[in-house]
């Protein structure tokens, strides 16, 4: 079966979970005998060094006030693409919107719910634009099927763009289940001496960087030697840098105990994992939260938010702890919580990561999702 992962942040460029999720599905796809093609929406090409083959097509930005026009103009190169790689089926993420219009004669196209721009916007700091939302209500509205990877985006999805999703399927992103696979990976953080909670994201409100922000003074407070690492790219708040906002937050008298390493690679990330004492992202939305299995699968015990995917998927887990986002007496309590008995935690951790490996696993990820191709193309 010929298969397109339309891609907006392919590796090795600076990618997220949508990228993360790709290289690996497109990888799983080829060893299972099938033909993957990555369509990379870009400004530029990048020479790619990948057994899957990939295809870059300029995404059109910057054109002012001509949104539409740059979406027409990448719906004329995809349809010229398609004449020459005769795709079966065409898989696209739901953020910004790339289908908007009519697909290319034959072709089945398929949304994977990876969480959209719409769906984000309340949590962080600019509103949706409405060409934007418009894209992403068009493109879920012609597809021929929606995949999911938990109920709960399926949900949020449906209500939120005001659409039925009649032909929909949940089916769970894999997980890194081997903490070792990187052995390329440097052996040691900057901080490796050094006592440290983690947080992996967006440095912003939408991933709760301020609310784990607010909790720290009284966790510093009590652990004189701990501090704390924001891995990821920061956002903006009131016109300001989100780092500047958390230093404030903090205090400074704790400033030289939080840290902004910025956007960092993901063997990078396994590093900085590796030598954390915990784990905390108390999210305002997540899809999956593949990041909260990267975590686990490096042995961490994890503090995760209770308003969004996390009680669907770790609800019953041990050495996951659940807070509320806006309670940061909770998110406090809890990462004091682990700390006094952290070593009970890690082997809760240990002893739950087996439960994983099958209902998480890339084989069945593939499996399923072939199946739901198949449905398709009948």
């Amino acid at each position: 079966m010929r298969i397109g992962l339309l891609c907006n942040e392919y590796p090795p460029r600076k990618h997220g979970g949508i990228g993360t999720f790709c290289a690996d599905f497109a990888r799983g796809l080829q060893a299972s005998g099938h033909e993957p093609h990555i369509i990379e929406v870009q400004d530029s090409a990048f020479e790619h060094k990948s057994a899957v083959p990939v295809h870059t097509l300029h995404r059109y930005a910057g054109r002012r006030g001509n949104a539409l026009i740059s979406r027409l103009l990448f719906a004329r190169s995809l349809a010229r693409l398609q004449k020459k790689l005769r795709l079966d089926v065409l898989e696209v993420p739901d953020f910004g919107g790339w289908l908007p219009f009519s697909r290319p004669t034959g072709l089945r196209t398929v949304v994977r719910l990876h969480t959209s721009t719409t769906l984000i916007a309340p949590y962080g700091e600019h509103p949706v634009r409405r060409s934007i939302r418009s894209f992403e209500r068009n493109t879920l509205r012609r597809a021929d099927l929606w995949i999911a990877p938990s109920q709960h985006v399926l949900s949020e999805t449906s209500k939120a763009f005001r659409l039925p999703g009649t032909n929909n399927r949940v089916i769970y992103n894999p997980i890194p289940l081997d903490p070792n696979t990187n052995n390329h990976a440097p052996t040691s953080s900057p901080l490796s001496n050094t006592r440290y909670l983690l947080f992996a994201g967006w440095v912003g409100r939408a991933k709760g960087a301020f609310a784990l922000a607010e909790a720290l003074p009284a966790v510093f407070a009590t652990n004189p030697e701990l501090h704390c690492v924001f891995l990821g790219s920061p956002t903006t708040a009131a016109g300001r840098p989100a780092t500047e906002l958390i230093r404030e937050i903090v205090g400074p008298e704790h400033g030289a105990r939080i840290h902004f390493p910025g956007h960092v690679s993901r063997s990078e990330v396994e590093v900085w994992m590796k030598h954390a004492e915990l784990f905390v992202l108390p999210s305002y939305f997540e899809s999956f939260g593949l990041v909260y299995f990267e975590a686990l699968a490096a042995g961490l015990p994890v503090i995760a938010s209770s308003r969004s995917v996390e009680p669907e998927l770790f609800s019953e887990v041990p050495g996951v702890e659940l807070v509320d986002p806006d309670a940061p007496t909770q998110i406090s309590e809890a990462i004091s919580r682990i700390l006094s008995d952290r070593d009970s935690y890690v082997r809760s951790v240990h002893a739950s990561s087996k439960n994983f490996q099958q209902k998480f696993s890339l084989d069945r990820c593939i499996e399923e999702s072939l199946s739901a191709y198949r449905d398709l193309l009948k």
